[in-house]
């Protein structure tokens, strides 16, 4: 069985409009990676417009800003249109020097673990945002974890460790926030995003080679109204009987 290649990971923009939210930003896209940063006077959320413009330049698919008032922004594009934005009010922040463990190693592989969300939409987000597009991975070589998960005070977004007792201790960042608002496009701009065809198609199916093949459904022929041309033999057989 061939193993299905995963598409090219997507490159974050990070966009930096204030000292603070400049260390949020590094601190994330470092251990993310595939992380372009650009600094700006004003943080480009408040203008659909001016993200759009900023990402494709880039030529990326998904945006991360903080702006002054401490609101972590997170987004994507699908063909250079915002399909999704998403802002949090960070309530506190620790950084990765903070905490008194070894600070997380670099360029490592790492899960996405996310707890009650209870938002397809907000899921599926925080996934492409932090997805590694890996097709192959040995799960006892994965030793670090994002973990998204809501709480009865809002959100938090933090980095851990996983040990080998498989316990996981927080290595930074952590990020507790609340929701201030959320933008979604349309379902059918979603489906389409995600490659989904708009419309199933009835009859059709796949071979083993991957030809897509189908079923026609036309009507019977009635062969009463065909007109035949009549040949001299057939003329002179009827005359004669």
């Amino acid at each position: 069985m061939r193993v299905k290649r995963p598409s090219e990971r997507k490159t974050l923009l990070s966009v930096i409009c204030c000292t603070e939210g400049e260390r949020i930003q590094k601190e994330i896209g470092v251990i993310r990676g595939d992380t372009v940063h650009m600094h700006e006077k004003t943080s480009p959320s408040g203008s659909v417009e001016k993200i759009e413009k900023l990402m494709k330049k880039k030529r990326s698919g998904l945006f991360l800003s903080v702006t002054k008032e401490r609101h972590l922004v997170i987004g994507r594009a699908f063909n250079d249109e915002l399909i999704d934005m998403v802002e949090f009010k960070i309530n506190r922040y620790l950084s990765v020097s903070d905490f008194e463990c070894a600070g997380p190693e670099l360029h490592m592989k790492y899960f996405v673990v996310l707890q009650n969300i209870n938002n397809s939409r907000l899921e599926n987000l925080v996934v492409d945002f932090f997805n590694m597009k890996s097709s192959k991975v040995c799960l006892e070589s994965v030793r670090y974890s994002w973990v998204f998960a809501r709480t009865e005070e809002g959100y938090v977004l933090k980095y851990v460790r996983v040990l080998k007792d498989l316990s996981v201790e927080d290595c930074g960042p952590l990020l507790e926030m609340e929701l201030v608002r959320s933008y979604h496009c349309s379902d059918e701009l979603y489906k389409k995003s995600l490659g989904e065809p708009s419309k199933p198609r009835k009859n059709t199916a796949k071979n083993l080679f991957s030809d897509r093949i189908g079923t026609l459904h036309i009507d019977k022929q009635d062969l009463r109204d065909i007109r035949l041309k009549k040949s001299r033999g057939y003329n002179g057989v009827s005359s004669w009987s």
